[in-house]
């Protein structure tokens, strides 16, 4: 009976080491099963659909039909399939390009949150395992959204067109003449290879050049159609002191407990400006705060002193916006905490910065009773932010946007020259009707 047990023990060990290894050998199967569908997706199968897109766009300029594509796939299929890849991985790599450098060079507010920068792939067989296959479709779906649309409104459109009004007849490029000094079957694939390591070397050489010119004919466009507080990143020459508006109003000296009352499970004082108090409200719910200061500093005397102006700090400093301190407001909110921990109550903290005004807190010197007022700052804009900043493609755990001065992307911190941009003026601003 003991061997009998030691037998079905020595049995169970070797049961559990097969599976063991038997697991092993799955994931491994597994891993290269999810690397290879993945390379074959982005790297294969989507270049060569965008590249049979694009040439079905343009079949009405080229005077050709699907016919004689399938009589070329038939007569040199290496040929007809090498010749949609190459031309669409250039599709791919001019929009990528394109876009990247759209996003350093509208305002960050634009593409800066939605885009993300161009990311170094030390370890691309790594980072393909690591991210779950529903990462790679959320990336891939919305990219091929955007080669799509790009695709329709630069390529297709534009043939539909000129296929239309017939002036594609005048234009030689729609109709060229083919030598082939060798065998057509060796002569397409060397000639696509040389295109396709031109385009390589053409685009990561003058990538930067690209962004700006890119840059001058946006500001070109921007300046003929007044869209450049819109569209472009502005820089803030100073800031205008427009308006002092005290913190309380008719306060007396009771004690505080007494000036408190309670309403919406908040604290706040009697005395507090409702200016402050209504704005704090409408922070919270995420309306547009910034209209509503517009609509209400008439409801305030104006400055009777001469124009008082902030200049905007150098680099260096703790960030080019000289507006970053909270100012405590006298409204208490009740913290979440244990049942057992006694019942505690924090003050809300009005944020120093609400769209182009800025806020800080002073003493009121005029008054013998030391009252504290905030003063509201406005931006003055300056001129165009000369973009694309060299190293914008640079996406690292060493600096990143910081050092590069490229846009901030995710928890990135910001550098000072994005820190510095003015507030966007929107297409369509909205009219705050809710007055005090």
């Amino acid at each position: 009976d003991e061997l009998d047990g030691n037998e079905l023990d020595g049995n169970d060990d070797l049961n559990l080491i097969m599976s063991e290894k038997l697991l092993n050998v799955l994931e491994c199967i597994s891993a290269i099963a999810k690397v290879s569908v993945l390379i074959f997706l982005k790297m294969s199968f989507l270049p060569l659909l965008l590249g049979m897109w694009l040439d079905i766009s343009t079949l009405a300029v080229f005077k050709s039909c699907i016919k004689e594509r399938v009589i070329f796939a038939g007569t040199d299929l290496v040929g007809f399939f090498l010749l949609h890849w190459v031309v669409g991985i250039t599709f791919m790599m001019t929009v990528t390009i394109s876009v990247l450098q759209f996003r350093e060079i509208l305002h960050p507010d634009i593409l800066a949150r939605i885009i993300r920068p161009q990311e170094p792939q030390p370890d691309l067989i790594g980072n393909l395992l690591q991210d779950s296959g529903w990462t790679h479709t959320k990336r891939v779906l919305p990219s091929l959204g955007i080669y799509a649309a790009l695709l329709a409104l630069h390529v297709w459109l534009p043939a539909r067109i000129l296929s239309w009004w017939g002036i594609d007849v005048y234009i030689p490029l729609f109709q060229p003449k083919l030598w082939y000094i060798l065998s057509q079957a060796f002569q397409i694939p060397i000639e696509l290879l040389a295109f396709h390591l031109c385009m390589l070397s053409f685009i990561e050489k003058y990538k930067n050049r690209i962004g700006e010119i890119q840059h001058r004919w946006l500001l070109k466009v921007c300046w003929i159609l007044d869209l450049t507080d819109e569209l472009l990143p502005r820089s803030i020459s100073k800031f205008k002191l427009i308006a002092t508006i005290p913190l309380k109003k008719n306060q007396d000296d009771s004690p505080l407990a007494r000036n408190l009352i309670f309403s919406d499970g908040k604290y706040k004082s009697k005395f507090i400006d409702p200016f402050w108090e209504r704005l704090m409200a409408l922070q919270e719910k995420g309306v547009a705060t910034e209209e509503f200061v517009e609509a209400n500093l008439g409801n305030y005397p104006p400055l009777q002193s001469e124009e008082v102006n902030l200049d905007v700090p150098s680099k260096g400093s703790q960030t080019a916006d000289p507006f970053y301190i909270h100012i405590p407001l006298p409204i208490f909110e009740k913290v979440k905490s244990n049942s057992s921990a006694p019942v505690t109550f924090s003050k809300k903290m009005l944020p120093p910065r609400v769209g182009s005004y800025g806020f800080r807190k002073q003493r009121n010197m005029n008054n013998t009773s030391d009252d504290v007022i905030i003063e509201v700052w406005k931006e003055v804009i300056g001129e165009p932010i000369s973009r694309p900043p060299e190293g914008w493609d640079y996406l690292g755990e060493d600096g990143g946007a910081v050092d590069q001065g490229r846009w901030a992307w995710g928890k990135e911190i910001k550098s000072d020259v994005e820190n510095a941009v003015a507030r966007r003026k929107r297409f369509f601003p909205y009219k705050y009707k809710d007055n005090m």
